[in-house]
This record gives C-alpha cells, sequence and structure tokens, in this order.
C-alpha cells in the first residue's frame, strides 16, 4: 500500500509542476550584424535564403523542401518533410520592412502543432541587432514538461547556431 501512495504522490507531484510550468513557451535570441536594417531583412524575410542559414535545414539534408513563388512577401511560404525534421510549414503573415517580420509556424508530424516565428530589425551603432522569436503553445502536462525539460535549451541553442549563420552569410 505504502508502495501505491509514493506513486500517486509523484504523479500528483509532476502533475502539480507541469500545472505551474507557462502554458505558452517563448523564446527571443539576438544577435548584432554589421549590416543595416533593410538588407538583414531583406535577407531573412526571402525563404529561398533560409536553406543556406538555418539550422534544421544542416540537420536534415536530405527533407524535402518546397519554396513558394514569390519567395518573399505577406503569403510566401517554405515547407518541408524529412524523417529528421518531421513535416511543417512557415507562412508569413506581416511585414514592417526593415523592421519586423511576423510568421504562422505550423507542425504537422511528428506532432501537431502552431506557434509564431517572428523576427525584428533594430538599427544598432554602424549594424543591426537582429531578433528571433518563437511563441508557441504547449498543451499540459507532458508538452510542458518536455518543453522545459528538452525543446526549450534545443531551440535556444538552433536559434543561436541560426542567428550566427545569417551574420556569416551577410558578413562573408
Amino acid at each position: 500500500m505504502l508502495v501505491l501512495y509514493i506513486v500517486l504522490g509523484v504523479v500528483a507531484l509532476v502533475l502539480l509542476v507541469a500545472a505551474l510550468i507557462p502554458a505558452t513557451g517563448v523564446i527571443r535570441r539576438s544577435i548584432v550584424i554589421n549590416r543595416s536594417p533593410e538588407e538583414v531583412f531583406a535577407y531573412v524575410a526571402d525563404f529561398q535564403n533560409y536553406l543556406n542559414w538555418n539550422p534544421w535545414s544542416k540537420m536534415d539534408p536530405q527533407a524535402t523542401n518546397t519554396i513558394s513563388s514569390p519567395s518573399t512577401g505577406v503569403g510566401a511560404s517554405w515547407a518541408w518533410d524529412g524523417k529528421k525534421v518531421g513535416q511543417g510549414k512557415l507562412t508569413t503573415e506581416a511585414l514592417e520592412p526593415g523592421r519586423a517580420i511576423r510568421s504562422r509556424l505550423e507542425f504537422f508530424k511528428p506532432f501537431k502543432g502552431l506557434a509564431t516565428d517572428s523576427w525584428s530589425f533594430e538599427p544598432n551603432g554602424t549594424g543591426t541587432r537582429v531578433t528571433w522569436g518563437y511563441e508557441g503553445k504547449q498543451s499540459w502536462p507532458v508538452n510542458r514538461l518536455f518543453w522545459v525539460l528538452m525543446v526549450k535549451r534545443m531551440l535556444t541553442q538552433q536559434f543561436d547556431q541560426g542567428l550566427a549563420e545569417i551574420k556569416t552569410q551577410l558578413n562573408g
């Protein structure tokens, strides 16, 4: 009987911890690139450039990538389907030229999900502070625990890699 109470107590504790984790997962990462906001914006806003810098393309080079035509502007999209990166689609919803991008990020496989992918470009001395953001709902309890234990750290590293690669691409 004691074992049952211990198991129930552990389950209750895990559920309580999951309930205390925010329902929305948020990441914001920044880097300064020695180019104008307009130049960095133009590079990031064009899905044709995504395969050059995003960490997921490098992780799964065999994935199928479909880029809309036109590849930039409201409604432009990039879809992927791969063994390692799963299946999803990123669609531009709003643009403020030289300042901001907001996109709808949909995941289809291996799990369904919806998030917002955002970018801001702010003058910073002789360059631009580029901030890449992610915001997505995390269901209770499993996804919230998974977010805290694994996903947030992994995505943070991947965002940092992507930003560093954009800097390398633009600064040569």
